[in-house]
Protein backbone atom coordinates (compact mmCIF):
# COMPACT_ATOMS: atom_id res chain seq x y z
CA UNK A 1 0.00 0.00 0.00
CA UNK A 2 2.44 2.63 0.63
CA UNK A 3 4.39 1.48 -2.04
CA UNK A 4 1.36 2.44 -4.94
CA UNK A 5 1.33 5.61 -2.54
CA UNK A 6 4.67 6.33 -3.22
CA UNK A 7 4.23 5.81 -6.67
CA UNK A 8 0.95 7.74 -7.14
CA UNK A 9 2.88 11.01 -5.16
CA UNK A 10 6.06 10.35 -7.65
CA UNK A 11 4.19 10.17 -10.64
CA UNK A 12 1.37 12.70 -10.78
CA UNK A 13 3.62 15.42 -10.81
CA UNK A 14 5.27 14.25 -13.97
CA UNK A 15 1.78 13.45 -15.40
CA UNK A 16 0.85 17.17 -14.75
CA UNK A 17 4.07 17.97 -16.72
CA UNK A 18 3.67 16.08 -19.63
CA UNK A 19 0.09 17.19 -20.03
CA UNK A 20 0.99 20.79 -19.77
CA UNK A 21 3.94 19.94 -22.49
CA UNK A 22 1.30 18.93 -24.48
CA UNK A 23 -1.00 21.79 -24.07
CA UNK A 24 1.11 24.07 -25.48
CA UNK A 25 2.04 22.41 -28.41
CA UNK A 26 -1.61 22.41 -29.51
CA UNK A 27 -2.04 26.12 -28.55
CA UNK A 28 1.19 27.96 -29.94
CA UNK A 29 1.62 31.34 -29.27
CA UNK A 30 0.93 33.74 -31.63
CA UNK A 31 3.81 34.80 -34.20
CA UNK A 32 5.74 37.87 -33.75
CA UNK A 33 3.69 40.86 -35.13
CA UNK A 34 0.19 39.04 -34.87
CA UNK A 35 -0.78 39.79 -31.35
CA UNK A 36 -3.23 41.59 -30.33
CA UNK A 37 -1.07 45.17 -28.57
CA UNK A 38 1.21 44.97 -31.54
CA UNK A 39 -1.58 45.37 -33.98
CA UNK A 40 -3.16 47.72 -31.84
CA UNK A 41 0.54 49.27 -32.22
CA UNK A 42 -0.09 49.32 -35.82
CA UNK A 43 -2.71 51.41 -35.79
CA UNK A 44 -0.63 54.92 -34.99
CA UNK A 45 2.05 54.30 -37.95
CA UNK A 46 0.42 56.55 -40.14
CA UNK A 47 -0.76 59.20 -37.75
CA UNK A 48 3.07 58.89 -36.83
CA UNK A 49 3.89 60.03 -40.19
CA UNK A 50 1.64 62.90 -40.03
CA UNK A 51 2.23 64.29 -36.59
CA UNK A 52 5.02 66.30 -35.73
CA UNK A 53 7.96 64.42 -34.67
CA UNK A 54 8.48 65.46 -31.25
CA UNK A 55 6.66 67.94 -28.75
CA UNK A 56 3.17 68.06 -26.56
CA UNK A 57 0.39 66.25 -28.87
CA UNK A 58 -3.05 65.99 -27.18
CA UNK A 59 -4.80 62.66 -26.93
CA UNK A 60 -8.90 62.21 -26.91
CA UNK A 61 -10.60 59.03 -27.26
CA UNK A 62 -13.15 56.34 -26.17
CA UNK A 63 -13.86 53.32 -25.03
CA UNK A 64 -12.22 51.00 -26.91
CA UNK A 65 -13.59 47.79 -27.73
CA UNK A 66 -10.59 46.08 -28.46
CA UNK A 67 -9.21 47.27 -25.53
CA UNK A 68 -12.22 45.48 -23.76
CA UNK A 69 -11.65 42.33 -25.38
CA UNK A 70 -7.90 42.25 -24.38
CA UNK A 71 -9.44 42.88 -20.52
CA UNK A 72 -7.33 45.97 -19.96
CA UNK A 73 -8.19 49.33 -18.54
CA UNK A 74 -9.57 51.86 -21.09
CA UNK A 75 -6.71 54.26 -20.04
CA UNK A 76 -4.38 52.13 -21.38
CA UNK A 77 -5.25 52.95 -24.93
CA UNK A 78 -3.51 55.77 -24.47
CA UNK A 79 -0.48 54.32 -22.46
CA UNK A 80 -0.17 52.09 -25.52
CA UNK A 81 -0.59 55.57 -27.62
CA UNK A 82 2.48 56.58 -26.46
CA UNK A 83 4.61 54.02 -27.07
CA UNK A 84 3.54 53.94 -30.41
CA UNK A 85 4.30 57.66 -30.69
CA UNK A 86 7.35 58.09 -28.63
CA UNK A 87 9.36 60.28 -28.46
CA UNK A 88 6.65 62.68 -28.63
CA UNK A 89 4.29 63.69 -25.35
CA UNK A 90 0.64 62.54 -24.96
CA UNK A 91 -1.38 64.45 -23.17
CA UNK A 92 -5.12 63.69 -22.30
CA UNK A 93 -7.21 66.41 -23.42
CA UNK A 94 -7.37 68.63 -26.40
CA UNK A 95 -4.84 71.52 -25.30
CA UNK A 96 -1.71 71.08 -27.52
CA UNK A 97 -2.02 72.21 -31.00
CA UNK A 98 -2.10 68.60 -32.56
CA UNK A 99 -4.61 66.12 -31.40
CA UNK A 100 -4.66 62.78 -31.75
CA UNK A 101 -8.12 61.15 -31.70
CA UNK A 102 -8.39 57.26 -30.67
CA UNK A 103 -12.07 56.70 -31.18
CA UNK A 104 -13.97 53.80 -32.62
CA UNK A 105 -17.21 55.45 -32.58
CA UNK A 106 -16.98 57.75 -35.71
CA UNK A 107 -19.94 59.69 -34.04
CA UNK A 108 -17.86 60.25 -30.81
CA UNK A 109 -14.76 61.69 -33.32
CA UNK A 110 -17.18 63.94 -34.93
CA UNK A 111 -18.77 64.92 -31.20
CA UNK A 112 -15.88 65.67 -29.75
CA UNK A 113 -14.73 67.96 -32.70
CA UNK A 114 -17.48 70.08 -32.74
CA UNK A 115 -17.82 70.35 -28.86
CA UNK A 116 -13.91 71.68 -28.65
CA UNK A 117 -13.07 73.38 -31.76
CA UNK A 118 -11.03 70.92 -33.49
CA UNK A 119 -10.27 70.72 -37.28
CA UNK A 120 -9.73 67.56 -38.44
CA UNK A 121 -6.24 67.15 -40.62
CA UNK A 122 -6.88 63.56 -41.24
CA UNK A 123 -8.87 60.38 -40.18
CA UNK A 124 -7.24 57.33 -41.28
CA UNK A 125 -10.57 54.87 -41.33
CA UNK A 126 -9.36 52.42 -38.19
CA UNK A 127 -10.40 55.12 -35.30
CA UNK A 128 -7.45 56.65 -35.57
CA UNK A 129 -7.91 60.45 -36.66
CA UNK A 130 -5.35 63.42 -36.27
CA UNK A 131 -7.09 66.97 -35.36
CA UNK A 132 -5.83 70.55 -34.85
CA UNK A 133 -6.84 73.69 -33.47
CA UNK A 134 -8.62 76.14 -35.50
Amino acid sequence: MARALFLLLALTPLFLQGWQVRRRWQDPPPRPGQDSVTRYLARFADAARLLPATGRIGYLGDAPRDLVEMALDPATGLYLAQHALAPRILVPGSDAAWVLGNFHDPAACAAAREALGLELVRAFGNGVAVLRRR
